[in-house]
C-alpha cells in the first residue's frame, strides 16, 4: 500500500483511542509498521510527557551513562585516527613504544603523562621521525626551546653554573 493509499484509507476509517475513549480518524493515530497505535497522537504525547516527568532522574541517568559510553568510544577512535594521520603510527605501535620506555617519559622518567592527558608523541618536525613518548611538561619544555639542541645545551650549562 502506497503512502497516498494509506492516507486515503485513514481518512475514511476511524479508531477508538483507549485512553480518551473518543472515536477519531486513523490519521490522528501513529502508524507502526502496518498497525495503528492504540493511543491517538494527543494522548500519546501526553503519555510520554507524564512518563518523562515521573521518571526524569532515571532517564537522565541512563542518558548520562550512554553519553559517557559513546564519548569514551568516540575518543578512542578519534585518538587512533589522530595518531594515524599526524604521526603515521597505530595504537599498537604507540603502546609498544611506551612499553619499550618502561611506561615512563623518555626524558624525566615520570610514570604519569600529566594534566589528564596521554603521552605526547615527540617527533622531528623536519623528517617526521618519532623520537619517543614524553610527559606533558617535557614535551612543552623542548617545544619552548624549539627542539634546538644548541639552545638546550646552553640551558644545561646555564643551570649548572654557580650563583653570584
Amino acid at each position: 500500500m502506497s503512502l497516498s493509499d494509506a492516507l486515503a484509507y485513514a481518512a475514511r476509517h476511524e479508531k477508538n483511542c483507549i485512553r480518551c475513549k473518543v472515536a477519531k480518524p486513523l490519521q490522528d493515530f501513529y502508524k507502526t509498521g502496518k498497525y495503528w497505535k492504540s493511543l491517538c497522537k494527543t494522548c500519546n504525547t501526553d503519555s510520554i510527557r507524564e512518563y518523562r516527568s515521573k521518571n526524569l532522574t532515571h532517564i537522565n541517568a541512563r542518558r548520562r551513562a550512554l553519553r559517557q559510553k559513546n564519548l569514551n568510544g568516540r575518543r578512542k577512535k578519534e585518538r587512533e585516527a589522530r595518531l594515524k594521520h599526524k604521526y603515521k603510527i597505530t595504537e599498537k605501535f604507540y603502546q609498544k613504544l611506551l612499553s619499550q620506555q618502561g611506561g615512563t617519559c623518555a626524558i624525566c622518567q615520570t610514570t604519569t603523562p600529566g594534566r589528564n592527558r596521554a603521552w605526547s608523541v615527540d617527533h622531528c618536525h623536519n623528517s617526521g621521525t618519532i623520537r619517543g613518548l614524553l610527559c606533558n611538561t617535557c614535551n612543552r619544555g623542548i617545544g619552548l626551546f624549539k627542539d634546538n639542541p644548541k639552545t638546550l645545551t646552553r640551558a644545561i650549562i646555564y643551570l649548572s653554573r654557580k650563583g653570584f
